[in-house]
């Protein structure tokens, strides 16, 4: 009769790279979106109430948008 004796270990197994590159590329997708979304609210605000404060949020995001699609460049080369 053969046992199978496993190691006790309190390390939890890496997740195959493929695996976590697609939850990497989901995260970053739902960021992009979760950007998108609030950008085009700052700009409906602008476009209706005309305040500067919301203009210049909008270029926040934008420059977020920028920063991380400039990250996702470096990541696929």
């Amino acid at each position: 009769m053969y046992y199978l004796f496993w190691e006790h270990s309190d390390d939890k197994p890496k997740p195959r790279p493929e695996i976590e590159r697609a939850r990497k590329r989901r995260e970053r997708n739902e960021e992009i979106n979760r950007l998108l979304d609030e950008m085009n609210d700052y700009t409906r605000l602008y476009e209706t109430f005309g305040d500067d404060e919301y203009a210049e949020r909008v270029g926040r995001v934008k420059e977020k948008l920028r920063k991380l699609a400039e990250a996702e460049e470096v990541d696929t080369d």
